[in-house]
């Protein structure tokens, strides 16, 4: 039985821990970034159905809604 070879085993058990961590946590930052992202669209484009908004008549007409 070679001590090294359980040493060398140990090692890259651990570096291969590591790795993952890392491209884990860079996968979580990902996701964040695009929820990030999606949020800004989202506030950009979504439309004004009040009464008083833009798309007041085409959305009523879309959905079968009267304005009153």
């Amino acid at each position: 039985m070679n001590p090294f070879d359980l040493l060398a085993s140990g090692a890259g058990k651990i570096v291969a821990d590591g790795w993952t961590a890392v491209m884990l946590t860079f996968w979580e930052v990902g996701l964040w970034f695009l929820e990030w992202a999606f949020k800004i669209i989202e506030w950009l484009t979504a439309p004004d159905i009040t009464a008083d908004g833009p798309a007041r008549q085409l959305y009523s007409y879309t959905f079968g809604w009267r304005w009153r």
